[in-house]
């Protein structure tokens, strides 16, 4: 449980048409201030997620739900990350930085269905924020904006690839930043446990100018905050939950494992009672199971910073340039549990011992290994350095018939590093320790004794992805027709480059792996939508969209195409009820580290299907001959991109309804469907296996 303050000051703002309501402690809906006739000429139009084509009324034939920052505020949000992990629409899905077990940990990303937190599109002010360069990914991280210069959220729980292009398949965020303010809005945020750690500071400043020649704001963030350990916290302190029992098999001081002849699993001498178990790897014995819980962080050490400036100038009556500038900084130490270690000691003099204790025949046996949880080296820990900054300039001119262009570009570049700091061990360096007899497993040694014997790491990962893109839009209405319309097109090309250092990326590393990837990516997408109401409480809307993909990487060059659409229908049979559905279809192209990613190693525990069933079908096996072919083995595995991906495809439909009873109260229901084919994923070790006549070049024996 946290306490927190929060002390705010503030200047003179410009007032704004937006409040928020309440809908039923669901979703605050966006109002517009009422107004009599005389004044409509008042009324600006706006572009609500969801369509391009600008609008007086903000419901739309696909639903929409609005957080304006009053309400953002009240709820004492220290970050974006921090109000959507809190919005009814997150739900328990929603990835925050406090992932302490992530290799990005420290950023947030956005997954409120389960899709993965690559289905979600997070734009600010209507363009794509950066992806994360680890590993080629498409997912965003939300801490990249500032909370100060937030002016409202806004979330569509629907697929809009038509409208906003690759990976818009389970839904966009748009952060809507502060425009023409003038004034100064500050606020100062302290929390703290009742146990005084875990403390955070947050202090969010956001100033403007405003002229009748334009704007300029600035805002900017910074927070920091302290780590809070696992250990004695009575939901995340212990791997053991009530019914489940999450403790690693891979304890300490340890566990025999005899893969035969004997079969057999026995705990090291020393183990404590209450840790000792039924052993996992099917071998009929015990084991020393481990609670790796208290090691880690609960909540890592962050420190962030955030700036973002933006502003216009009228140049002309008909022209408007304007300019975006954002750059970030997170830093996060993350303390993960201690590195986990197989040995194989066949032959060791030791195991006499362990026979003469136990009562087994270790000492003849090929196979015996120990698993062994190496706290004594200490914890494996990490500096994660997130940097990215943005620069978006462009230009709107005014037609007399009410069409507006706007044209623009935009670069990223982002850069994420991590730094093993401490506890990262050489597998290889560890088992020849073991068989030269210089490390002894059943014994404890001070973290010293792994640096002067050359098997800690200095382990290291650098990940950079830039973007660079040309927008052009056309927007306006047909005359008196009543049909708005939007049509445009963009030109973008992206890369990353991911290095790790060698013993990663060849799986010396005890408990972790990296790999190595590079790519490039162009494409290009035309655009069109329109809108049309035939009588006024009717609304039509249609939306279509080419996109095209060409990569390369890896000696490889490919690409792919993807035709989308979206049609939907509102209808308003009373003033305060609106009835609406839309239909349609989206893709969602592989990430340029699901194409390049290098190969990285690391060992897995499987069954050899094959084997076994071959042994289990032969009349002439013993039950020896089955155990020994079915036991569960050490496998080495290899994972990487695959540049043969292709697109993958989705179909969604939706029905609802928003009933107003008054002014101030809303309900919104809201039914979706959505259907991806083609998905891409990986297969695990034991799924390969298990299918080895499928996926024959995946198997080497």
């Amino acid at each position: 449980m946290h306490k927190g303050k929060t002390k705010s000051f503030k200047a003179t703002a410009l007032s704004t048409a937006v409040k928020s309501a309440l809908a039923l402690g669901l979703a605050p809906g966006l109002v517009f201030a009422q107004t009599d006739d005389s004044n409509d000429e008042l009324l600006e139009t706006i572009t609500v997620t969801g369509s391009r084509i600008p609008r007086l009324d903000p419901q739309l034939v696909t639903p929409v739900q609005v957080y304006d920052a009053e309400f953002i505020k009240n709820t004492g949000a220290g970050s974006v990350q921090d109000f959507l992990f809190q919005a009814s629409f997150a739900g328990p899905a929603l990835f925050n930085e406090n992932q302490t077990l992530s290799q990005t940990a420290g950023t947030a990303n956005f997954d409120s269905r389960g899709f993965g937190d690559d289905y979600v599109v997070i734009l600010l002010n209507g363009r794509r924020l950066p992806a994360d360069p680890l590993g080629g990914d498409s997912a965003t991280n939300l801490n990249l904006v500032p909370i100060g210069a937030v002016e409202r959220i806004e979330y569509l729980s629907t697929g809009a690839s038509a409208i906003y292009g690759a990976d818009a398949v389970q839904g966009v965020i748009n952060v809507i930043t502060k425009m023409n303010y003038e004034g100064l809005d500050g606020s100062i945020r302290y929390d703290n446990t009742f146990d005084n750690d875990g403390s955070r500071i947050g202090v969010a400043i956001t100033g403007g100018v405003v002229s009748d020649k334009g704007f300029i704001t600035v805002s900017v963030d910074y927070q920091k905050q302290d780590d809070v350990d696992a250990a004695g916290l009575p939901l995340i302190g212990s791997a053991s939950a009530p019914g489940a029992d999450g403790r690693s098999p891979t304890g300490l001081p340890g566990t025999y494992l005899d893969f035969g002849p004997n079969f057999t699993a026995v705990p090291v001498d020393g183990c404590p009672a209450e840790s000792v178990r039924t052993d996992s790897y099917g071998l009929g014995g015990t084991e020393c199971a481990f609670d790796f819980a208290p090691l880690y962080d609960a909540i890592p050490a962050m420190e962030r910073t955030n700036l973002l400036i933006n502003g216009e100038y009228r140049v002309s009556q008909m022209v408007t340039a304007y300019g975006e500038f954002r750059t970030s900084r997170n830093v996060t130490e993350v303390r993960n549990g201690a590195a986990p270690a197989f040995f194989q000691i066949s032959g060791a003099a030791f195991l006499t011992e362990v026979d003469a204790q136990f009562g087994t025949s270790m000492a003849t046996s090929p196979y015996v290994y120990m698993a062994r949880r190496s706290v004594d080296a200490g914890p494996r820990a990490t500096d994660n350095t997130n940097t990215a900054f943005s620069t978006v300039l462009g230009g709107r001119i005014a037609f007399d018939n009410e069409m507006e262009l706007d044209i623009n570009f935009m670069n990223v570049e982002s850069e994420m590093n991590r730094v093993g700091v401490g506890g990262q061990l050489s597998r290889t360096a560890l088992t020849n320790a073991v068989v030269n007899g210089v490390l002894d497993p059943r014994l404890s040694y001070d973290p010293a004794f792994y640096a002067d014997n050359n098997i800690s790491l200095a382990t290291q990962r650098q990940a950079v992805g830039t973007e660079n893109s040309f927008n052009v839009q056309l927007t306006g209405e047909i005359g008196s027709t009543g049909m708005g319309f939007a049509i445009g097109g963009r030109m973008k090309e992206d890369s990353f480059d991911d290095l790790a250092d060698v013993a990663s990326t060849q799986g010396d590393v005890a408990g972790g792996a990296s790999s190595n990837g590079f790519g490039e990516r162009e494409s290009m997408a035309i655009f069109g939508e329109v809108s049309y109401s035939p009588i006024d409480t009717v609304e039509l809307s249609l939306a279509a969209r080419w996109d095209d993909y060409e990569w390369t990487g890896l000696d490889t060059t490919d690409g792919d195409d993807a035709v989308t659409w979206m049609a939907g229908v509102s209808f308003r049979p009373v003033e305060n009820l609106l009835l609406r559905a839309s239909a349609g279809t989206g893709f969602k192209a592989p990430t340029l580290g699901e194409l390049f990613l290098g190969r990285s190693f690391g060992v897995n525990r499987a069954v050899d299907t094959t084997t076994c069933n071959a042994v289990t079908a032969d009349p002439n096996s013993t039950q020896a001959d089955i155990d020994n072919a079915c036991r569960i083995l050490e496998v080495r595995s290899a994972s990487g991109g695959n540049p043969n991906l292709t697109t993958e495809s989705s179909d969604n439909w939706g029905v609802g309804l928003v009933w107003e009873p008054t002014d101030n109260w809303s309900v919104d229901m809201y039914y979706y469907n959505i259907k991806v084919t083609d998905k891409i994923g990986a297969l695990s070790t034991q799924e390969i296996l298990n299918n080895e006549a499928d996926f024959p070049d995946l198997v080497t024996r």
